[in-house]
């Protein structure tokens, strides 16, 4: 598991840190995920239960199963990462029944980077909004 260094090296304990700082909103992302090696999603579930704000959750989320599994851990979003963002009807399909909010990323150019797709945030944050 990749880990920080220094004084947030444990997720819980930047968790209380940036909540007793007055946060209201975190952005979780599991790098392990995110490259391809074993996700950790038992870390994730218990920040997501201690939380007190508002968690959105990436890295490496681009099977419904994984973003459904975020959504039931208790993410209050999900962002979606660039070979989800791919898949045109995931968005659609992701919503369920419950209401839900998904950001995605997509490639800059064709020569690399990525940068946030602004249109695909706000037109399934309009549709698949959190009620909050």
């Amino acid at each position: 598991m990749a880990r920080a260094h220094g004084a947030m090296a444990e997720p819980l304990a930047a968790l209380d840190a940036f909540t007793r700082a007055g946060t209201r909103w975190i952005h979780l992302v599991d790098m392990d995920r995110a490259y391809g090696r074993p996700d950790n999603h038992e870390l994730i579930g218990a920040v997501l239960k201690a939380a007190s704000v508002r968690v959105q959750v990436g890295g490496g989320l681009f099977r419904e199963i994984d973003i459904d599994q975020m959504f039931t851990l208790g993410a209050t979003r999900v962002v979606i990462g660039p070979r989800g963002a791919l898949d045109s009807g995931l968005v659609e399909r992701g919503g369920g029944g419950a209401r839900r909010t998904f950001s995605t990323c997509r490639p800059a150019s064709s020569r690399g980077g990525w940068r946030s797709s602004e249109s695909a945030r706000s037109s399934t944050t309009k549709s698949h909004a959190t009620g909050s």
